[in-house]
């Protein structure tokens, strides 16, 4: 989980900790990027803020999916869809909780986002 405010990264990990999730959390994504290098098993989703200093959510997940190509995204906004949109950095079909979320919408939007299947892996041959 990659989000670069310290209290809402620390609440989010708190939360799916909470229910059952392993989680690792990044401040950003270069930190998500060498985090992820050093881990050899994988990961089945990376929910990331879509605007952050330094690397968007989307250039995170595009890197993040070369090397786990089954994973899937969610990404998290304070910013309105509208917003986002105009600025051009997520490309549909996104996954995007905005926030602030409750408890149990993040744990929907979560399972949600587990239970599809990915559309870069469903278009493979």
């Amino acid at each position: 989980m990659v989000e670069d405010e310290t209290a809402v990264r620390e609440l989010i990990r708190r939360m799916l900790e909470g229910v059952g999730y392993l989680v690792d959390t990044a401040r950003n994504g270069a930190e998500a990027i060498a985090l992820a290098s050093a881990r050899g098993d994988g990961y089945d989703l990376l929910l990331t803020d879509v605007l952050m200093p330094g690397m968007s959510g989307s250039a995170l997940a595009s890197e993040f999916l070369t090397r786990f190509p089954a994973a899937r995204v969610l990404y998290t906004s304070g910013y309105s869809e509208e917003f986002i949109s105009r600025r051009g950095v997520l490309e549909p079909p996104a996954a995007l909780l905005q926030k602030p979320f409750t408890q149990e919408t993040l744990e929907r939007a979560v399972r949600a986002a587990l239970d599809e299947i990915p559309p870069h892996v469903a278009a493979s041959p």
